[in-house]
């Protein structure tokens, strides 16, 4: 299913669920299909995995969550959707890094709008003591 959700086959990710495949096991990374679908802006393979009711939450081994990647990856769309899907824009990875931070470190000043508009926490500092001022 995480190739499914890499390439955003939604018919593949409706058929192995609907088969009883688990949408919430991960690779050796901590990485779920949910994962992979955020990295790559696929927002029908999202929806498709997030009907099947998997954790929108749910951390990598290094603590990414979906609305982090898709935040640091300039997925717009993606993280309105994650957003709207009441994913929680304020947690962070291993480092302390939020979402917030890692789109202002890579310049996705449309991100930063809209997670600061749905009350990401502007000055939650990392475990340097950076806040996403310090990253902008």
């Amino acid at each position: 299913m995480f190739i499914s959700a890499l390439n955003g086959s939604v018919a593949s990710i409706q058929c192995l669920l609907a088969l009883g495949a688990d949408g919430c096991l991960v690779d050796y990374l901590g990485w779920s299909p949910l994962h992979a679908a955020s990295q790559n802006g696929h927002l029908e393979a999202l929806e498709s995995l997030l009907e099947a009711d998997v954790e929108i939450n749910r951390k990598t081994y290094h603590g990414f969550t979906c609305a982090y990647i898709a935040a640091q990856d300039g997925q717009m769309e993606m993280v309105k959707l994650l957003i709207e899907k009441n994913a929680d824009i304020n947690l962070p990875e291993n480092q302390g890094c939020r979402p917030l931070h890692i789109a202002a470190q890579n310049g996705h000043l449309d991100i930063v709008e809209l997670l600061l508009d749905n009350s990401a926490r502007i000055n939650k500092m990392d475990s340097n003591g950076w806040s996403a001022l310090h990253y902008a």
